[in-house]
């Protein structure tokens, strides 16, 4: 039985000039259509891919519902024929389109919506989140290919969760990661109408007991000053530690958000910039440190700030190449440092400047309030992590007040 469907615009247009996009199926030649409810001007609508072009107002949220769409009918296709369901065109349509509350789960294979996640996310350049969404596919690949949204239940994810500790040998750490984002993924799906609400697998199953205590990434201050002031070997070195410099200096900034600082976002004194991870807004004064950097690798004929990227990195896979081979570098830089100076060097990394700074703060009396709303944390458990145990000294005078 030949099946098979598309999302269309017919060539007569309603009286105002414009197309109704339809949903097509055919069956043997038999042509049935939905209609969208939605309708577009020849100059927005892209036959070639069924897609609504640039030009329409709301094309990215409208495309990914006809991604939806798609999806959904792909994946009650394979049902269908896993199930030796009979093909009908009109309750094909029906389960596609059903309203929420009349809809149970649509069968929708786990891997194939992991892999749709990652997709969305590349297209919106968030292309770390991305990698998350593509490991976990990869690892049910591994595991249980064929496992649609359906099968995930309590029992299955404790079948999971042994697999990966048993099977993959996976730390604790990592094993959390991936049902971290599995739960991601179930609510995702709640969310864009692929489960009914009340389809709640991870209701009852906790994953406290994989949280190990956080290993300190934290510098003292000494220690940071004497990384910045050691005079480098190298010029890789001298890149590294004028990047943690700047890092520890502008509350912890990363190195994506300092690759994209460009000159046109200094102003009045300030670093005014978007996180790229959250999209909340940084404003930042400038200091005697990150304004010496800033002098040091200023270069007329570049928009950057700091010497990250340049203009030839034009493409988002460019400039996200460009970033991994800077942390790289940057990472063993700094730990070549950490060694030739005597400092532990096993967990020192960029993103170490910024533990150190939160550190500092709180070892300064700073309220982890304060301290939350600086790294742009929404929840002051995350800053809780950054922030390395006090000293046993310190807590030892603490005692003795009570003496």
């Amino acid at each position: 039985m030949a099946i098979n469907f598309r999302i269309v615009t017919l060539p007569r247009p309603r009286s105002d000039g414009k197309l109704t996009v339809y949903f097509r199926v055919t069956c043997n030649k038999k042509v049935t259509y939905q209609g969208l409810a939605r309708y577009v001007l020849p100059e927005e609508w892209d036959a070639a891919s069924s897609r609504f072009t640039k030009v329409y107002k709301d094309h990215k949220s409208d495309n990914d519902i006809l991604r939806m769409y798609e999806q959904r009918a792909s994946d009650l296709l394979r049902e269908y024929e896993r199930d030796s369901v009979p093909f009908d065109a009109s309750k094909f349509i029906k389960d596609i389109f059903q309203p929420k509350q009349q809809r149970s789960i649509v069968p929708t294979l786990l891997q194939q919506y992991c892999d749709a996640i990652a997709e969305t996310m590349v297209a919106e350049n968030r292309y770390g989140n991305s990698e998350v969404y593509r490991n976990l596919a990869q690892m049910i690949r591994n595991y249980q290919p064929k496992t649609m949204l359906s099968d995930i239940s309590h029992a299955w994810l404790s079948r999971f969760e042994h697999y990966l500790r048993a099977t993959r040998k996976q730390k604790p750490g990592t094993i959390d990661y991936y049902l971290r984002t599995l739960r991601a993924v179930c609510n995702r799906a709640r969310k864009e109408e692929l489960a009914t609400a009340n389809w709640k697998p991870f209701a009852g199953y906790s994953t406290a007991h994989l949280r190990e205590p956080t290993a300190k990434r934290a510098l003292s201050m000494t220690d940071a000053q004497r990384i910045i002031s050691e005079t480098p070997t190298t010029s890789q070195e001298a890149i590294a530690i004028d990047l943690f410099r700047f890092s520890l200096f502008s509350r912890g900034m990363n190195l994506v958000d300092m690759a994209y600082l460009t000159h046109e976002k200094i102003r009045d004194g300030r670093i005014e910039y978007e996180r790229r991870k959250t999209g909340a807004h940084y404003s930042i004064a400038l200091n005697e440190h990150t304004q010496a950097i800033i002098e040091r690798y200023r270069d007329p004929e570049s928009p950057y700030c700091l010497p990250v990227l340049a203009m030839y990195h034009a493409t988002p896979k460019q400039q996200r190449e460009r970033i991994h081979r800077v942390t790289k570098f940057v990472n063993k830089a700094l730990r070549n440092i950490a060694r030739r100076i005597g400092i532990p060097a096993e967990r020192l990394t960029l993103y170490s400047a910024r533990h150190t700074y939160a550190t500092a703060l709180k070892e300064r009396g700073v309220s982890v309030e304060v301290i939350s709303q600086s790294l742009g944390h929404a929840d002051l458990r995350t800053t809780q992590i950054y922030l390395k145990s006090f000293e046993k000294k310190v807590l030892d005078d603490a005692d003795k007040l009570l003496l």
